[in-house]
């Protein structure tokens, strides 16, 4: 051995352990119990902060996939390359037919109103796929610039269910959703082998189980009882950017809604896991209802997902401030794979709704994309589309987004606050700018994941 590789031998073994020394994928496991139910991520039904992270382990946005920066055509089509040697997770290439089908397949029976932008031909998403790494994009009016929507988390890469070329690879095994690691991910390969996310309880007995070493994290809290855990944890709160909103249905509440709105207290409500707030984000008015013509009375149904405990310590809550007022609030609790065709069925009157970001923060159409989707998660996809074309247009002044923000259908509750206690030797826990939590940097010491 040279005296060179020895030197660097002997500064390796006394450097403190970080990312850059670990090998890609080298091992470990790490058990969260879920706040929420657990289901097969897809990035067009992210209805939280918490899918909103598994989501974003399993998918890439487009613009992760493009070799370069998108160029412009001579007539003004987005043509993008895409990175060469991409495997999806069912070890097939990535080719730019791929990305094509997934276009038109959100354009059928997606969240159609994000690709709006495109011009259509023939029914479909104006997509001109030149060759295996090159495609182009057509805009409905000449001169929109279309980058945004590769940006969009909704819009990531989905070639199945469960099937994308982000970090983990997604199942449902039991009652559990395991993520595995996917060591030919775009991002390269996650350092810990799997999270295993397990089934929401009640706070008591998740808190037990985290005391008791059954699971390694928790959102909800680090003690149970003044009892904390033999391996010590450490708090992570994710970015408070996620509204709440509370949604009216509009074919069975009306008056009943405005004295709602009236008698909302939202500091009392702060408790449960939100910061109170009336607005969707800094610079826009709070949505518009008008006085209340009656009092309160009679009974409402609040429809919350079974498990969410946010939406039943919210809805515990809401239903004291409703007996204030002389009226009753009834809690009806829907299975996760029944909660679509619950609303559409109607047999309710208000609803809990969390609007995780579509774009990060600091994008110039954060705020207008999240405007859009805070109007689809009450319902109105025509308001939605018609927000996020006129902005990617740039059509929409700071006019048309306060009257957007007026007519909003639903109140706004606040920020939705969210923080996971996790076992403290997991290394490299942090936010992206969309505020997911980026669960293929995480990774724990060598220590911990040697085999004896």
């Amino acid at each position: 051995m040279t005296r060179a590789w020895l030197a660097i031998l002997i500064a390796l073994a006394f450097a403190p352990e970080g990312r850059a020394d670990l090998p890609p994928g080298y091992g470990g496991t790490i058990r969260v119990i879920a706040p929420e139910p657990l289901r097969v991520p897809d990035p067009t039904q992210v209805g939280s902060l918490f899918e909103a992270t598994v989501a974003d382990a399993v998918f890439d946005p487009l613009e992760r996939l493009l070799d370069g920066e998108p160029s412009l055509t001579e007539d003004g089509q987005l043509e993008l390359t895409l990175k060469q040697g991409m495997r999806r997770h069912d070890r097939r290439p990535l080719r730019a037919n791929d990305l094509a089908i997934h276009l038109r397949r959100l354009a059928r029976r997606g969240p159609s109103w994000w690709l709006a932008p495109l011009a259509v031909d023939h029914g479909r998403p104006a997509i001109e796929v030149v060759d295996d790494h090159t495609l182009r994009l057509r805009p409905a009016v000449e001169g929109t610039d279309l980058r945004p929507l590769l940006a969009l988390r909704p819009l990531a890469y989905r070639a199945a269910v469960g099937t994308g070329t982000g970090p983990y690879r997604p199942r449902m095994v039991g009652d559990e959703l395991r993520l595995f690691q996917f060591r030919s991910a775009l991002r390269g390969a996650p350092y810990l082998r799997d999270w295993r996310f397990l089934p929401p309880r009640p706070r008591d007995d998740d808190l037990r189980a985290l005391v008791l070493g059954e699971a390694d994290g928790s959102f909800s809290g680090d003690s149970l009882h003044g009892r904390r855990p033999e391996r010590a944890t450490a708090p992570h709160p994710f970015p408070e950017i996620a509204p709440v909103l509370l949604v009216p249905n509009p074919h069975r509440v009306s008056d009943q809604w405005r004295a709602l709105v009236g008698a909302l207290r939202r500091d009392r409500l702060a408790r449960v896991g939100f910061r109170p707030s009336d607005t969707l984000a800094g610079g826009l008015p709070s949505p518009q209802v008008g006085p209340p013509r009656r009092a309160l009375s009679g009974e409402l149904t609040l429809l919350v997902r079974e498990g969410d405990r946010l939406g039943e310590e919210l809805g515990r809550a809401l239903a004291a401030l409703v007996d204030e007022q002389g009226a009753r609030l009834r809690i009806e609790s829907v299975p996760v794979d029944r909660w679509a065709d619950a609303i559409h069925r109607g047999r309710w009157h208000l609803r809990v709704a969390e609007v995780p970001p579509p774009l990060p923060v600091a994008h110039p159409l954060a705020r207008v994309a999240l405007l859009a989707a805070a109007h689809a998660a009450t319902g109105d996809q025509t308001r939605a589309r018609a927000v996020w074309t006129a902005g990617v247009a740039g059509t929409l002044d700071e006019a048309g987004e306060q009257r957007s923000a007026l007519a909003l259908g639903a109140a706004v509750l606040g920020r939705r606050r969210l923080e996971l206690h996790l076992d403290q030797e997991v290394r490299d826990v942090r936010f992206d700018a969309a505020g997911r939590l980026r669960l293929g940097d995480a990774h724990l010491p060598r220590a911990r994941t040697e085999t004896p």
